[in-house]
């Protein structure tokens, strides 16, 4: 239940916030036009979450399936970066983006990848001072992509490095 919880208080976040936007005095329809955007994304997410919940089972049996397709890693990114602003403005963090010159078109799919990303920089975001920066970065290669999420907080205490990619 707690990794479960960890994995939606994220999209839940960016909900919350953005109603709280919808109902600002100052929130322009355009302001409004894109907190709508991010609701409508982040309870898609959370739709998602709730089908890994239930995928879980699946995942030890060896059935899970992903939804892979050719993707513009940019735009995967961006809706990671659009999944945790919340948490970054909140502790008024620097979120320094740097996709290089370069487009990256891999083959993956949208939703894991998202969720991997947002995690990332959701954690970097969690474990640095207010205030700090933190790093997205994206080198293209011959025939790699390098993606770095760069924070200076505490880091991930040596008894967690076995459990890093365990559910959730």
């Amino acid at each position: 239940v707690a990794m479960a919880a960890h994995a939606l208080r994220n999209p839940l976040s960016a909900i919350r916030m953005a109603s709280a936007t919808l109902r600002h005095p100052r929130a322009d329809e355009a302001m409004r036009a894109l907190q709508h955007d991010v609701i409508q994304r982040q309870t898609a997410q959370m739709a998602r979450l709730i089908d890994d919940l239930l995928d879980g089972s699946r995942v030890g049996a060896g059935q899970f399936r992903l939804e892979c397709s050719q993707l513009d890693l940019a735009d995967i990114l961006a809706e990671a970066i659009d999944a945790c602003r919340h948490a970054i403005d909140a502790k008024q963090q620097r979120l320094c983006v740097d996709l290089g010159a370069s487009r990256a078109t891999v083959h993956g799919d949208p939703q894991r990848l998202t969720q991997v990303f947002a995690n990332l920089l959701n954690n970097a975001s969690r474990r640095s001072r207010p205030g700090g920066d933190i790093l997205l970065a994206m080198a293209t290669g011959a025939d790699q992509v390098t993606v770095t999420v760069a924070d200076r907080g505490v880091g991930i205490a040596p008894e967690a490095l076995p459990h890093i990619f365990d559910l959730f």
